[in-house]
């Protein structure tokens, strides 16, 4: 018997996506057990072997939605894969999430970036005719406090090589998540002359970093999930075997870019869900216990597992546990142990990258 359609009542048969009303219809995915595997087979038709990376990747990203974006390296030589990995996981991800950056100063990343000039009050800040000279009186002086605002939160930025070493010092405290609102002081000469205003970086967000340039990774290691890209004869003749076989038959795969909109309408679902509640690890304490503490750096390689303990259960959103506690603005969702269990397995392969540097082989 086939499923009906959420919205008109027409039959779905084995799609998700309605043939009557191209209603995307997200209930079998919501609720399928196998839902992790079935979203990384759909991944896997285009991204060949790296299962741990695309998971990483994808977890990294769903965390631009959560209280604690995390920030991600891709280590490796050039021709590995990183670039593409990243790109064709942050498909499923809404396109004014994702921002793809390469060199970029600050001012580029201000003016591009960046919300209108606005002034003390909140107001867009508009020239106003040239001939009114009482006007452009006012205008100069609410310049004086004028500001832009680079609103990062919930975005995912993609650094497909290094920025300008004055950008990446800028974006620091925030990758550190040392504050989470920044001001700058910029001058622009677009503004009647040289003109100066506050641009204000606001909020965290997940970021993922494909450089191989050593300053950059050297100082941003610190603050990162490192991994290394699979580096197989395997993966690379998998590689080679599918872009001939889309080429030979495009037909085969017309279901991969089919099926993406249902995945990226999950994601939109999650991202909306999480404004209104919080991931938490019930048995974290425990967990703390069987933890080694004897070095200061195992207080970092901790966080790193909670961190991604919660993200299984973000990517798992509604087969979690969820309720509501008295008068708390946003409700609770139970990290399971189907989450740790998946956790650990990434920790495992993490954990040598980026707690040694030493590049996995």
């Amino acid at each position: 018997m086939s499923d009906e359609c959420e919205k008109c009542g027409a039959a779905l048969n084995e799609s998700l996506i309605c043939q009557n009303c191209g209603h995307i219809n997200l209930k079998k995915i919501i609720l399928n057990p196998s839902l992790h595997d079935e979203w990384m087979q759909h991944l896997g038709r285009t991204v060949k072997k790296d299962e741990e990376t695309k998971d990483i990747v994808l977890k990294t990203a769903l965390s631009a939605y959560t209280d604690d974006p995390q920030n991600l390296m891709l280590k490796g030589p050039p021709s590995l894969g990183k670039t593409y990995v990243a790109v064709q996981t942050l498909q499923y991800f809404p396109s004014e999430d994702v921002w793809m950056l390469g060199g970029l100063s600050p001012t580029a990343l201000v003016h591009d970036k960046g919300g209108p000039l606005i002034d003390a009050n909140g107001e867009e800040l508009t020239p106003p005719p040239k001939e009114d000279k009482d006007a452009w009186q006012d205008y100069r002086e609410r310049l004086k406090k004028a500001r832009r605002i680079v609103n990062l939160k919930n975005k995912i930025i993609v650094f497909l090589e290094s920025p300008s070493i004055e950008t990446y010092m800028r974006l620091r405290p925030i990758l550190s998540h040392d504050t989470d609102e920044i001001n700058y002081k910029f001058t622009d000469k677009s503004l009647q002359g040289l003109q100066s205003y506050t641009a204000t970086l606001k909020g965290w967000p997940a970021t993922i970093s494909c450089t191989t340039d050593p300053q950059f990774m050297e100082d941003l290691v610190t603050r990162s999930t490192t991994i290394t890209p699979e580096e197989t004869e395997e993966k690379f003749k998998a590689a080679n075997d599918y872009t001939g076989d889309r080429i030979a038959s495009p037909w085969k795969y017309a279901d991969v870019d089919r099926d993406t909109p249902i995945w990226r309408k999950y994601v939109e679902t999650i991202r909306s869900e999480l404004q209104r509640w919080n991931v938490v690890v019930p048995y974290g304490k425990e967990l703390a216990g069987y933890y080694p503490s004897n070095e200061g750096k195992y207080m970092r390689h901790f966080k790193h597992l909670l961190s991604f303990i919660k993200l299984s259960a973000t990517e798992h959103f509604y087969q979690r546990p969820r309720f509501q506690m008295g008068k708390l603005p946003t409700g609770i969702v139970l990290a399971t142990f189907e989450d740790l269990v998946s956790t650990v397995h990434l920790h495992r392969f993490y954990a040598e990258t980026t707690y040694s540097g030493i590049q996995r082989n």
